[in-house]
């Protein structure tokens, strides 16, 4: 008669069990654990080990990234967006559709927009054209400096004798 459940007590199922060809089977529930426990044990050796397939099979794995990048560029951009300004795919697609596909500066519309963050809090502001985004580079993300521009803009306009 056949075991029901593994020895600690999962229950056999088409989802969870691993047949052998000669008919034994193993619970993969254990398995992963017995692996995830092997492996936080082992770390050091798993990293040194995956560090030198990496050596060994550079030009293989850089291929396989191009690859995987190139079919799955929505993961990409949410994985840079989420490492860069801790927002995600949806949340840029929110803030987009919130502007309107605007430069929150200039108001033109920009089929993508470039993240603004705060450098120093590292909050997110909101989504600028490259040229705006720039420019706020340029002035140092300055309040003041941008105030002085804006000051000297206008004593420019000024024409004499008016």
């Amino acid at each position: 008669m056949k075991k029901t459940h593994c020895r600690k007590g999962h229950e056999f199922t088409e989802e969870n069990t691993y047949v052998y060809p000669d008919g034994r089977r193993k619970c993969l529930i254990c398995a992963r654990s017995n692996n995830q426990k092997w492996y936080i044990e082992n770390i050091e050796y798993e990293r040194a080990r995956s560090k030198e397939y990496g050596k060994n099979n550079r030009d293989k794995l850089n291929k396989y990234m191009r690859e995987w990048s190139k079919n799955n560029p929505d993961k990409v951009r949410d994985v840079s967006l989420q490492s860069r300004y801790g927002i995600g795919l949806e949340d840029y697609e929110a803030m987009y559709t919130s502007q309107e596909g605007r430069c929150a500066i200039c108001g033109n519309s920009f089929p993508q927009l470039h993240v603004d963050h705060d450098h120093d809090t590292q909050e997110v502001r909101g989504l600028l054209c490259r040229v705006c985004n720039i420019g706020l580079g340029h002035f140092k993300d300055s309040p003041s400096l941008l105030a002085r521009a804006v000051r000297y803009l206008e004593k420019q306009l000024i024409t004499p004798g008016d």
